[in-house]
């Protein structure tokens, strides 16, 4: 209806299939056909007249008109071309130009690929270097450079909006922050967790309540979505106290010395300076092991820290948690070299992975056997080869859309992937 005002240079309509265009006969009344004529009331004859007065009006003034219409037959019987198609076809007499697409024909073959010459973002890339680069932005870039450059070169961010529900992000932020405002510096102790478990769950509702609205919480979904998150901490916590007693049966007590504890270092690469950033949920020691642990409150399995050469870590996006941690190893060590001699470890607490404790980061010997990766100065050295290599593309190689489409899937800026 809004088109009986307006005029188009260029005209496309799709699906102008009989049925479809004029729309197809229903008897939505229980007064007959006969009936209603006799009476002077309104029949389908009518409504066709409207949908062909609505038709040649939208086409009156355009200089190009493209009719598309589906030609298969199927099962229901459509595939027959509209009426009013027939109609342009016998009585215009313009030029008309019929063509016929096979399905194979329909696949483009030429896409042109956006592709971003890293020398025309140069101050780009140093301005973000400086601003700080994170171990989330380098793992965004191997998944996708494109991605990379959407985000945090061109500025491009999707609007925030207020949520009215709460998602993955929201349950994370609520178990992160209730975890770090209750969880001791010192020696956590069982009668400590069994003390602290009640307030911890209580805050982790009153975070959902700051996110969301005390309102919203009323809501069935953000309900439920709360008490997922308080029944995954709660069995978190469980683990927490069997660990403890099995721990303290082999005289090994477990003290944590940092939360959510934000480090950054400076590394130059091809003449940049990159301030390298990152916050470590926990850092502690398990008797004289010290381990950098990131809390996930998704899934997380033990394939996805194992890796059997280095160059996995930046060549791999299935290996962007076994990256993560190495990074945040790197940048607490980094800041606290006194460490480095020390027996150390890496690992995630997988929330809804909790039967398998803490995963650890570590090496593949063959196919069926693993070792937990010890990190030491050697280690450190290597990884810090993988992250200059890194780096290094961001600031030699062009930046374009990732092949692996899989990718794409949940990507917010998948509509820009091609033109």
């Amino acid at each position: 209806l809004e088109t009986r005002t307006l005029d188009f240079d260029n005209v496309i309509m799709l699906g102008v299939n009989e049925g479809k265009l004029p729309k197809a006969r229903s008897i939505n009344s229980f007064i007959p056909y006969d009936m209603k004529k006799y009476f002077g009331m309104p029949t389908y004859s009518e409504s066709d007249a409207v949908f062909s007065y609505h038709f040649y009006r939208l086409l009156q003034r355009a200089n190009k008109i493209s009719l598309i219409y589906n030609s298969e037959i199927d099962s229901f019987g459509s595939g027959e071309k509209s009426r009013f198609v027939t109609q342009l076809l016998a009585e215009y007499d313009g030029e008309i130009k019929e063509y016929v697409y096979q399905g194979p024909d329909l696949v483009e073959q030429n896409i042109r690929t956006i592709v971003i010459d890293p020398i025309e973002v140069k101050s780009k890339i140093i301005f973000w270097a400086s601003n700080g680069v994170s171990p989330s932005a380098l793992n965004i870039y191997k998944n996708c450079s494109l991605h990379f450059y959407y985000h945090y070169l061109a500025g491009i961010r999707i609007n925030d909006e207020i949520e009215e529900y709460a998602d993955a992000t929201t349950i994370g932020s609520s178990v992160h922050n209730a975890l770090d405002r209750n969880y001791p510096i010192g020696v956590l102790t069982e009668k400590y967790i069994i003390d602290k478990t009640n307030l911890i769950l209580v805050d982790i509702e009153k975070n959902f309540i700051e996110m969301l609205s005390h309102q919203a919480m009323n809501e069935g979904k953000n309900h439920l979505s709360l008490q997922i998150a308080q029944q995954l901490t709660r069995n978190f916590l469980q683990l927490e106290k069997e660990l403890i007693i099995k721990y303290s049966k082999n005289n090994q007590k477990i003290k944590i010395i940092e939360k959510e504890i934000e480090l950054d270092y400076n590394l130059v690469v091809d003449g940049i300076n990159f301030r390298l950033i990152g916050t470590v949920d926990r850092v502690d020691f398990k008797g004289n092991t010290l381990r950098i642990i990131d809390y996930k409150t998704g899934n997380v399995d033990q394939r996805d820290l194992l890796f059997t050469d280095f160059d996995e870590l930046i060549n791999d996006p299935n290996k962007s948690n076994a990256f993560q941690l190495l990074m945040y190893t790197y940048l607490y060590l980094k800041n606290y070299p006194n460490y480095i001699e020390r027996d150390i470890i890496a690992g995630n607490f997988s929330f809804k992975n909790l039967k398998s404790g803490l995963l650890k980061v570590g090496m593949r010997i063959d196919k069926r056997k693993s070792e937990v990766l010890k990190i030491n100065k050697t280690v450190l050295d290597k990884f810090e080869l993988q992250l200059k290599a890194l780096l290094s593309k961001i600031t030699k190689n062009s930046f374009s859309s990732t092949p692996h489409l899989d990718n794409c899937h949940w990507c917010e800026y998948k509509i820009n992937r091609t033109f």
